[in-house]
């Protein structure tokens, strides 16, 4: 009985949670350490049911409690509240609560108690809570109480058992001081186990993991900012410490739900979940925990953790709750934003159709969550190309919630930036601009410079700009973007790689590729180390590499480049996905520009018979487009017409006669019937083109100023050339206006410019602008740049028609072993070498050099190519006029077959094979042979 009264008796004294009796504290409890001062989690529920609430209300903030309660009833001692409570109540803690002092009391209870529930005996558990643990009057006359009790807060962590990170909705605790040098702390002491994250309802993350850095995060006392960040500086440093902190968050929550769920497995399967009943409650503390895991690993953006928790929620969910449940619906657009976050757009279409179909009979059409849920699919639509359905849809949206919001909404604003994108993917750049600089005002106004819509939105206008040819104030505003992206992301974000890769395309489009190529290689190698090798945006960063390299005239090192990207296509997308087709595309383009045209063909006909079997759509034409290319590269124009054809009609009945894709398809085949000497219809479809383009794109657009050039080049053929040549001085004057003088596409108008001099015989006039040009070559490009080996031909061309025999000779022989005996700009060198020496009358020297020429181009570029005729006529009339007609003969019939095939019977160049082919057969006194081939040849032209 003795042993049972006692008991009773050291109940009945421990506090009830009502407000503590006023008693001076003992020395022995002043004394007592700070590191035992936790509070029993029984005593502590009772308190703030009972004293907090009755005096308070249940929406106090906690510092409200601190401020009403905690500092009043413990002002007369200057003590701690631990150090008025039965003594009975207060004992070394298990748990660290780490929270914000401007959540609601009662909320942070709550999840406290979440966690408490499965501990067996939790009345008993003690937790350290700073509003009671520390001493809440600043600094006294005998010592300062309370940075003594601050001092030992690293002591603490490392002692319990682990600390309760409280997540307010709002994510407050991730922007305070004292919270993430808490979790710091957690992380040294025992790692990731050590910490777990308590949560009412997870924020949005994404914005508060971005923003995330401990150099702006907030406290109280300013000298507790300065010291901690002080200790930092001296232990980890600032962005490591910043690295860490995230890394922790992420591993403690998937730690988390993947206890949550191993314990949701072990329910007794044979009581399954009822869909009327909702969540048990073993189901829902794993959904909870994946849906927390989820946002955390997303807004890190570990994309495969937070796949596969989405994954698991929408499992709970639907055998919960059913389909058509709102919380479904949000599980799994949680999945859908993970597949899009990895690029899986074609994954995440149907579950944002699924949504939007369910909420629209469910909630109505609409209903602002149907609205939200329609907008998603547009932008997951326009994601896959599909921009022309996406707009529609955008449109909508767009006007539905500015009927009932207003204009000034963010999310109407969100909306109006989607649309403004989705018209400038469609090359609507004129109407997307006005829309995108009102966007990014609006949310500089409404969220802040640094927030990171507002960065998005200004990497979108710089791409509307970038694409209307205006790149210098797009180069600004990517520089402008990426700054802000490493300020508040860091440098190895996905979203600042991709700054960082805008920023790089636009100096490569300006052609400054000694700032460009060093960028691009980066973001490579960043995106390889972040999202993986097969990730999409690592593929994209592949291919403007590649690009550029391209670009640059190296197209042996953009080759691997290429099949890389389409080996990772195929074996992520598969052989048939429209992305592996591109690539396969690309790809052939690559090998074209070698004149690898055995390579290529194959490459183009595969990938256009598969779009034309799929139906005549717009990738049927493009591929049409790439097939006629590769043909009209090998002079085969007559076969590459229809095909132009073909693209050029699939476009305008898809999309119109103003889109871009249609007006480029117009242009590619008015230059094929301009090869093929139909110059007045050619002209006529250039005019219609340039007008289009200046419609679309304004006159200073680069695709503008270079239909320009295409028409220039048209009227030369037709010699029109006083017309002509006053469209080759203003492209180049537009070029360097806008682009610069030493951009590649300024030099090539100039090297058109000095062609054209050429053309009509103004040698001297055309000599110094061909000097400029190679200068400019040579110091932009480098020696052994295409472009730089194409423009010491052009000089010695110019030269060598000029008489000035020996400087032209020096060019030519430069030009011809500058990149290897089979590049096509050393076989132009080593055939011209040899026209030069014939010209002085050295036909014996010139014969190895035609022979050489012809052997490479026969190689590189097959026997009916353009130049590969001319290289045959040319060897030909050199055994001519050595007499050697017997050798010449086949030749002559071999050039004029070649016509025949690629240029049909009218051409010029037919016609000057067959004169060829005569007068060889004359001087043999095959007099009878030639009548009966010139008779033969006007029969069937008649």
């Amino acid at each position: 009985m003795g042993c049972s009264s006692s008991i009773h008796a050291e109940r009945d004294t421990r506090s009830k949670g009502h407000s503590p009796v006023m008693r001076r504290p003992s020395p022995e409890l002043l004394a007592r350490p700070v590191t035992e001062c936790g509070v029993r989690w029984g005593w502590l529920r009772a308190w703030a049911r009972g004293t907090v609430a009755r005096s308070l209300g249940v929406d106090a903030t906690t510092a409200e409690v601190c401020a009403t309660l905690v500092i009043p009833h413990t002002q007369e001692f200057q003590c701690r509240y631990v150090d008025i409570i039965s003594h009975r109540d207060v004992g070394p803690p298990r748990f660290f609560l780490s929270h914000t002092w401007s959540w609601r009391f009662a909320t942070l209870l709550e999840v406290l108690e979440q966690r408490m529930h499965d501990i067996e005996g939790s009345e008993e558990v003690f937790v350290w809570l700073d509003i009671c643990a520390i001493n809440q009057h600043p600094y006294v006359a005998k010592g300062a109480l309370q940075a003594d009790d601050i001092s030992h807060l690293a002591t603490i962590v490392h002692k319990v058992e682990a600390t309760l990170f409280c997540l307010d909705e709002k994510g407050t605790t991730l922007t305070r001081i004292w919270c993430l040098f808490e979790i710091w702390e957690t992380f040294k002491a025992g790692g990731t186990a050590k910490l777990q994250i308590l949560s009412y309802q997870t924020p949005d993350l994404k914005f508060l993991f971005d923003e995330l850095d401990i150099r702006t995060a907030k406290a109280t006392i300013e000298e507790d900012r300065v010291r901690i960040l002080a200790e930092i500086a001296k232990d980890i440093g600032f962005t490591q410490l910043n690295l860490s902190i995230k890394e922790c968050l992420v591993s403690s929550a998937e730690l988390e739900a993947q206890q949550a769920l191993a314990q949701h497995d072990a329910v007794d399967r044979s009581q399954p979940i009822s869909t009327t009943q909702g969540f048990s409650r073993s189901a829902e503390a794993a959904a909870h925990a994946c849906h927390k895991a989820f946002s955390i690993a997303s807004a890190a953006g570990q994309y495969t953790k937070a796949l596969t928790m989405a994954q698991r929620g929408v499992q709970l969910a639907e055998a919960a709750l059913g389909k058509e449940h709102p919380s479904t619906s949000r599980a799994i657009s949680r999945l859908a934003v993970c597949y899009e976050d990895q690029g899986k757009h074609a994954e995440a279409e149907p579950l944002r159709r699924s949504i939007y179909e369910t909420d629209k009979k469910v909630l109505g059409k609409d209903h602002p969550q149907t609205l939200d849920w329609l907008n998603n699919l547009a932008c997951c639509m326009q994601s896959q190309g599909k921009e022309s359905q996406a707009e529609p849809l955008l449109m909508t949206v767009l006007e539905a919630k500015e009927k009932v919001l207003g204009k000034g909404r963010s999310d109407v604003i969100m909306v109006a930036n989607n649309l403004a994108s989705c018209l400038d993917k469609q090359g609507k750049h004129a109407q997307a601009e006005p829309m995108l600089r009102a966007t990014l005002e609006a949310r500089e106004k409404v969220k802040g410079r640094r927030h990171p819509s507002t960065i998005i939105s200004l990497n979108n206008l710089a791409c509307c700009l970038d694409k209307q040819g205006k790149y210098t104030e797009a180069e600004a505003i990517y520089l402008d973007a990426l700054e802000l992206r490493e300020q508040v992301l860091g440098k190895d974000h996905p979203d600042t790689i991709l700054s960082r890769s805008n920023l790089a395309v636009t100096l490569d489009e300006r052609g400054q590729f000694a700032k460009a190529t060093p960028l691009l290689h980066a973001c490579l190698l960043a995106r390889k180390k972040v999202l993986g090798e097969h990730h999409p945006m690592t593929i994209s960063s592949i291919d403007f590499l590649a690009r550029s390299l391209e670009r640059q005239g190296k197209h042996a090192e953009a080759q691997p480049l290429r099949t890389l990207s389409l080996e990772a296509c195929s074996q992520v997308l598969g052989k048939d996905h429209p992305q592996t087709m591109t690539a396969m595309l690309l790809l052939a383009r690559c090998l074209v520009q070698q004149g690898k045209f055995a390579e290529a063909e194959p490459l183009c006909s595969s990938v256009h018979e598969a779009h034309n079997g799929a139906g005549q759509g717009e990738e049927t034409a493009r591929s049409a487009k790439d097939l006629a290319n590769c043909l009209a590269k090998q002079g085969r124009f007559a076969e590459s017409v229809p095909l132009y054809r073909t693209a050029l009609e699939i476009f305008n009945r898809a999309l119109g006669k103003d889109d871009l894709d249609a007006i480029s398809s117009s242009e590619t085949l008015a230059c094929c019937l301009d090869r093929l000497g139909e110059h007045e219809r050619a002209e006529h479809m250039l005019r219609n083109a340039h007008k289009a383009r200046g419609k679309v794109l304004g006159e200073d657009h680069a695709s503008t100023i270079a239909s320009i050039n295409m028409l220039g080049l048209c009227l030369k053929n037709q010699g029109k050339n006083e017309e002509a040549e006053a469209m080759l001085q203003i492209v180049l004057s537009r070029r360097e206006k806008v682009l610069g003088t030493d951009h590649p596409d300024s030099m090539t108008s100039r090297t058109n410019l000095a062609s054209f001099y050429m053309h009509l015989g103004k040698l001297k006039e055309a000599e110094p602008v061909s000097r400029v040009v190679l200068e400019s070559h040579r110091r932009v490009l480098g020696e052994s740049h295409p472009e730089t080996v194409s423009s010491v031909n052009d000089l010695a061309l110019c030269l060598d028609r000029q008489g000035k025999y020996l400087e032209a000779e020096s060019l030519y022989h430069v030009a011809s072993q500058a990149q290897g005996r089979d590049y096509f700009n050393a076989i132009i060198a080593k055939q011209c070498l040899a026209a030069c020496l014939s010209r002085q009358g050295r036909h014996a020297e010139s014969e190895p050099f035609f022979r050489d020429a012809l052997e490479s181009a026969v190689k590189i570029l097959g026997k009916t190519h353009p130049f590969t005729i001319t290289c045959t006529n040319s060897l030909a009339i050199c055994f001519d006029i050595q007499e050697k007609h017997v050798e010449a003969e086949p030749l002559h019939i071999s050039a004029y077959e070649a016509c025949k095939q690629a240029l049909g019977n009218n051409h010029p160049k037919t016609k000057q094979s067959i004169d060829f082919l005569a007068r060889c057969l004359m001087q043999q006194g095959k007099c009878k042979e030639a009548g009966m081939l010139l008779h033969g040849v006007h029969e069937a032209q008649s």
